[in-house]
């Protein structure tokens, strides 16, 4: 039970501070599940990963996931969203922007046919490695989204 009340309190955050149109079940179900699996704490420390990797050159630093929507730096840089790995402020300021999360991630998926993908499949897409459990969460992430949605 405490699973469903942390997906849902995320999901009500999300869509109450994304405050748009027309929400994506799947970007939804992706953001929710990252914010289960990383914490402010965690995503503060990937923040200080990210000046760290780009002092010392690191070519980490492009597969660096960063950002609520646990985008790497390459699509990040690639999407258009950035233009150098470089953590300036404009640069952490729109990694920070919930609004450009999703639409980084919105951006990223929808070059691949997602309404036809398992749970497995986007997973694989998404973050490389199809746990059975992020699986798990990402299908109770989309369960909710559209739920919340009412799809």
């Amino acid at each position: 039970m405490m699973i469903d009340d942390k997906l849902s309190k995320n999901m009500t955050f999300l869509i109450h501070v994304l405050k748009t149109k027309k929400y994506s079940p799947y970007v939804l179900s992706i953001i929710n599940t990252e914010m289960f699996f990383r914490s402010s704490k965690d995503r503060t420390l990937e923040y200080f990963a990210w000046i760290l990797l780009w002092l010392i050159q690191s070519k980490r630093i492009s597969t660096l996931s960063i950002g609520v929507a646990q985008i790497q730096m390459k699509h990040w840089k690639n999407l258009g969203f950035i233009s150098s790995y470089k953590p300036t402020l404009s640069n952490v300021l729109i990694i920070l922007n919930y609004k450009i999360n999703y639409r980084a991630c919105e951006k990223y998926i929808e070059t691949f046919d997602i309404n036809k993908l398992s749970t497995v499949e986007i997973a694989n897409i998404y973050n490389g490695t199809p746990r059975k459990y992020y699986c798990s969460i990402l299908d109770r992430s989309f369960i909710l989204s559209k739920k919340y949605l009412r799809v």
